[in-house]
């Protein structure tokens, strides 16, 4: 995913649930969509709210609190160590095409075509 900038390439291949090495040709027809919509609202999402990634219900519970908030409590999986899953497990930092991208994979496991 080249153009958006690393951190949206983190936070968007984590909510469609996609592992940064898995190839587009390997995708399935709804992982592609998936992607596809994930990356329109993802986008424009950040664009509006100035970087935020978060889903609204716990963006706005983040903002009742009133405190200042460091940008990376505002993203998903970018430079933040607990996943937003049922299941807690540490996000991973690793390098790709010598860019930093975020991962977790208990959401985004690596799978093979139709997988």
């Amino acid at each position: 995913m080249a153009g958006l900038g690393n951190y949206l390439r983190s936070e968007i291949l984590f909510i469609a649930g996609i592992h940064p090495e898995q190839k587009a040709r390997n995708l399935s027809r709804g992982q592609l969509g998936k992607l596809a919509r994930t990356t329109l609202a993802i986008s424009q999402r950040s664009y509006t709210l100035e970087g935020v990634t978060l889903p609204d219900r716990q963006y706005k519970a983040l903002r009742k609190t009133g405190s200042q908030l460091r940008q990376s409590a505002l993203l998903c999986v970018w430079s933040r160590k607990p996943a937003l899953s049922a299941m807690p497990q540490k996000i991973q930092r690793s390098s790709a095409n010598t860019r930093r991208i975020y991962t977790c994979a208990n959401c985004q496991p690596l799978t093979t075509a139709g997988g």
